[in-house]
Order: structure tokens, then C-alpha cells, then sequence
């Protein structure tokens, strides 16, 4: 017989009445809202970064305006409770593009660091266990677990962390047992992290969807995604290169690799998101931008729903959302993080036109696929 901790964590509940859940025709998945409608959820990441031009309503009412049916992740708080969204939230500070000084690991095992987690989470769900229109709860954006991969953009891995730990400290004691075994020690510290916070989200929002964290893909060890699959809905994706969206060429942003996304879904047998996304363009003004850059806003859009449109074809597909709502200019690094509004708040007429006609085609093919 099942403890009720691992009753609590399990990822096999019923999703509660007004809530978010996920349907099957066949093999294809797909979100359904509280009222019924199975949707491919469609969204446009950081929209809370335009608050200081617009109001929330605005912004909302512009994610609409351009076709999404939803605002994804970064959205501007509190919800209106219509328009979907998905909360986040990091339980540890390892995700890849944090700065040197920020970029850390813990000792998860740690009854200090668990009780932290407990009260954030527990936090975080007050804030938003009666919105119906939150689809679920994301964790850790873009953790680093491959230890090669941490090893070589952080200097150090998980591995090395509980080492370098005090010898009476409970992560370094439970690991050293295991001699620190790259695999063995993996799963046992995502086991830890998982268990703990997928119970508190179901005890604190009995449910809500847990969409789990959001993996660079090629940086989400087997095992990490086997002790995933234990306790979430569903596995995030945000594809591109392991060491994340860089400016300039290359083809990981571009095409869509199908095997790498597969075998994700083989490992977990859950159905898959794609949370983070983009294709940049050139433009006088900001000559270097984040992700793979085309010459033009007409073939960004086109690779952008080539990438999306291929994507959509698998049935374990979930949603697709775009990075990100307004331009962000980062002076240290000279370059913009592109979005359909302009830095100072303007649209990008031109691209939000394309952006409108994207969407309309995808949902339509959605509609399509999930008739079959």
C-alpha cells in the first residue's frame, strides 16, 4: 500500500473539477480547460516585462489580439482568470543562464533547504489555487543536470558540489554510499527534489497540473528523466543547443529534431511542451540578437512555424510557446532578445501581422490533427 506521501506525489491523480487537465483521442494528447475544450495551448513568454508601458489588461488583451490562446509563462500578475497561463517556480538556483555570482547547487537532502522549499511552494499555490485559467506549475527553467555539460560552461556538476561538501553533511553521506556513481547519484538527488515538491503541490493545489522542470534539450540525463516521469504531467522542453540560445547562425534553434524529442517521450511516456522557443531577425538598429538569426522578419516567422508545424505533428505534443513578448535590449552584451513588441513598447506591425497569420495556421492544424 502506497504512504500517503507518495499518494500525494503521484502524477496519477484526477485533475480536480475547474481545473486544467489533459484528454486523448488515439494517441494524441492535448490540454483540456476546465470547461471541456481540448486545445493546443499556443503562448508567448515574459509578457509581465511590458508593465512598464502597459497595463496588464493591455498586454493580455494584445496576446489575444495576436492569435495565441495563451500567455505562457512570465505572465503579468494577478490573472485575469480567462486567459491560460503557467506559473514557475525555481527550486534550485541552477539554471543555465544565470550569472557566475547567482549559479548554485544544493544539498537537497538538507532539512533546511527542504523546509525553504516546502514554504515557497506552498507560497506560491495560495497565490493561485482558486485561478482558473493557470494550467499548471512549472519548476527549475533550463536546470543544469548533465554533469560533462555543467562541468564545462559552470567549472563544477552536481558530482563535484556534494564532493566538495562537508563530510558530515546528509547529500555528501547518502552519495558517498553510492561512490558518487554519475547515474546512481543523479537519481537519487532528482528522486529527492521531485518527491518532496510534487507532494507539496498536490497537497497545497489538489489537481493542478505539474508540467515539471523546463530541460534544455540534450541536458536532461536518462535518469533525471525517468524520476520525472514519476511525478509530473508532463515533460517541458526548450530546444535549441545544451548551452542555450546564443546569438548568431546555426541549425539547433532552426529544425526540429525529431529523434531527440522522441526518445523524450519514450523515456517518460508522458506528453511533451514546448515552453521556450524562437527565431530572430536582423534589423539596423539591434544587429545581434538572441537565438538563430535569418535576414528578414518573413523568414524568422517561416522557420518559427516550420519548427512549430513539424513539432505539432507528433501526438504526444502538448503546446508551443514563443520567447518572448517585448524586445529586451542587454547593453553588457550588446544584443536584444527580440520580441513582437518593440523595447519602448511599440508594435512591430509588420512582424505581429505574420505573427497573426502563424497562428491562425497552426491552430488550424491542430484542429485538423486532433480530428483524425
Amino acid at each position: 500500500m502506497l504512504t500517503r506521501r507518495e499518494l500525494l506525489a503521484s502524477a496519477l491523480f484526477s485533475p480536480a473539477a475547474g481545473k486544467w487537465s489533459l484528454a486523448r483521442r488515439g494517441e494524441r494528447s492535448a490540454f483540456q480547460s476546465p470547461e471541456g475544450k481540448r486545445t493546443f495551448l499556443l503562448g508567448v513568454n515574459h509578457a509581465a516585462q511590458a508593465a512598464a508601458v502597459m497595463k496588464p489588461a493591455a498586454i493580455r488583451q494584445t496576446i489575444l489580439d495576436l492569435g495565441y490562446n495563451s500567455a505562457g509563462y512570465g505572465a503579468p500578475e494577478p490573472s485575469d482568470g480567462k486567459t491560460p497561463w503557467f506559473a514557475a517556480l525555481d527550486m534550485v538556483a541552477n539554471s543555465h543562464y544565470l550569472a557566475p555570482d547567482k549559479f548554485q547547487y544544493a544539498d537537497v537532502f538538507d532539512s533546511t533547504f527542504k523546509q525553504t522549499l516546502r514554504n515557497k511552494i506552498r507560497a506560491l499555490c495560495d497565490r493561485h489555487k482558486n485561478d482558473p485559467s493557470l494550467v499548471g506549475y512549472y519548476w527549475t527553467d533550463t536546470p543544469r543536470w548533465d554533469p560533462e555539460i555543467a562541468r564545462r560552461t559552470r567549472g563544477t556538476n552536481w558530482l563535484e558540489y556534494y564532493r566538495a561538501l562537508p563530510t558530515d553533511a546528509p547529500g555528501r553521506q547518502l552519495l558517498a554510499k553510492l561512490d558518487f556513481a554519475p547515474n546512481a547519484s543523479l537519481q537519487a538527488i532528482a528522486r529527492e527534489i521531485f518527491q518532496l515538491s510534487a507532494g507539496e503541490f498536490r497537497a497545497a493545489d489538489p489537481g493542478r497540473l505539474l508540467l515539471g522542470e523546463r530541460y534544455k534539450l540534450y541536458d536532461h540525463p536518462t535518469p533525471v528523466l525517468e524520476e520525472a516521469a514519476k511525478y509530473t504531467d508532463a515533460v517541458a522542453i526548450q530546444p535549441g543547443p545544451a548551452t542555450g540560445p546564443k546569438p548568431g547562425q546555426g541549425n539547433d534553434e532552426t529544425t526540429f529534431d525529431r529523434a531527440a524529442f522522441d526518445n523524450v517521450h519514450r523515456v517518460t511516456k508522458k506528453p511533451v511542451i514546448i515552453c521556450d522557443h524562437a527565431c530572430s531577425f536582423y534589423t539596423g538598429e539591434y544587429p545581434v540578437t538572441l537565438w538563430n538569426q535569418f535576414p528578414s522578419r518573413e523568414e524568422a516567422t517561416a522557420a518559427m512555424t516550420a519548427y512549430a508545424r513539424a513539432a505539432m505533428e507528433r501526438p504526444y505534443l502538448l503546446s508551443y510557446s514563443r520567447c518572448q513578448f517585448i524586445g529586451r535590449f542587454d547593453p553588457a552584451r550588446q544584443l536584444l532578445k527580440q520580441g513582437l513588441l518593440l523595447p519602448d513598447g511599440r508594435r512591430d506591425e509588420a512582424l505581429c501581422k505574420l505573427t497573426q497569420q502563424s497562428n491562425a495556421a497552426l491552430l488550424k492544424r491542430f484542429s485538423e490533427l486532433w480530428m483524425r
